[in-house]
């Protein structure tokens, strides 16, 4: 097959330029597709004008607060109020990435309290103590070993040596009992990164806003440089992960959106990928976007993750997340 695996690039690269006959074209498909969501994909198994109504009701309902939040000037401003909520943003889109979104809704609904005060997961209560141990297939129990035939070793999270609020929290104990919460070692990890990373910026810069953290003071960025923001975010920050960091950017409000699973099958099935991506001619949408659940695309650039916790997430994150998102970008700054 003529797919080749992405390798990351140490800067985006530039793509063609979309003349205005395109740009038009693909502005008037996504108002088709806009009102097609809206008054096909709300309708109820049975033919039920009231429950049609409220379903679409719902939906505006829930783009509208999207939307009203997604806004920069709300986390520019220099007040703890703002930084929580953009510290909000920042934590919750880890425990999206990769998995469904009604099960990491639930999760983060469940982990809110908590986290959301994010000088207390920088506390040695949350402290997470691993061990060195082979890692082992989830269903056959067997060891996994290398293509040079050395067992695969992995850290593995020992609660019993963890911090009390760390090992309450992956043994569902005490306050965490029966709630819906996403334990993957890998994730809960990041945050912990994230977190103290956060809470020292603003020990050092008490006047500074949450998007101060994220541009950095004294770098000269403006809100439209987003692919630049975007390279820092991943290079000066724990925030690692390209389609997660376009996921946080989207939903504060920069010009950006989310290049997931869903995006890439309709950009590939519209023929917009191949407008700015050099593809193989023999490409196939399941090269771009596997349906097997587990099973990554050869253009994937996800991190990987290793979950000692919980099932594996849902991997096949779309190609080329930073190329596809620019021509969203140059999309919908037209379509406005």
């Amino acid at each position: 097959m003529a797919v080749a695996r992405a390798k990351s690039e140490a800067s985006i690269p530039s793509i063609p330029a979309l003349d205005a006959a395109t740009l038009d074209e693909m502005r008037r498909i996504y108002r088709q597709i806009r009102i097609a969501v809206h008054e096909e994909g709300t309708k109820p198994p049975l033919d039920d004008p009231a429950t049609h109504h409220a379903n679409k009701l719902q939906l505006k309902t829930r783009i509208t607060d999207l939307c009203d939040k997604a806004g920069l000037a709300i986390y520019s401003q220099p007040n703890e109020e703002s930084r929580r909520l953009l510290w909000h943003h920042l934590w919750s889109k880890i425990i999206y990435a990769g998995f469904p979104g009604d099960t990491s809704t639930k999760g983060v609904k469940g982990m809110q309290d908590i986290f959301d005060q994010y000088e207390e997961l920088t506390t040695d209560d949350w402290r997470m103590s691993t061990h060195r141990a082979i890692k082992r297939d989830k269903k056959t129990g067997e060891e996994v070993s290398t293509k040079y035939g050395k067992y695969t070793h992995i850290q593995r999270l020992d609660p019993y040596s963890s911090g009390p609020k760390a090992r309450d929290f992956f043994l569902r104990r005490n306050q965490y009992e029966g709630k819906d919460i996403n334990r993957n070692q890998t994730k809960i990890k990041k945050i912990l990164e994230v977190a103290k990373e956060y809470k020292a910026f603003f020990e050092q810069h008490p006047n500074a806003s949450g998007i101060d953290f994220i541009i950095g003071l004294g770098t000269g960025l403006r809100e439209s440089d987003v692919w630049a923001i975007h390279r820092r975010l991943q290079r000066q920050t724990a925030y690692k992960g390209g389609v997660t960091g376009l996921h946080f950017m989207m939903d504060v409000g920069y010009d950006v959106i989310k290049p997931d699973r869903v995006i890439a099958r309709a950009f590939f099935q519209l023929g917009w990928l191949h407008k700015i991506v050099d593809l193989p001619p023999d490409i196939k949408e399941i090269d771009i976007v596997p349906p097997v659940k587990g099973k990554k695309s050869d253009y994937d650039d996800s991190e990987e993750d290793d979950d000692t916790t919980n099932n594996s997430p849902e991997k096949g994150t779309p190609t080329r997340a930073v190329q596809r998102s620019q021509l969203t970008h140059h999309f919908r700054r037209g379509s406005r």
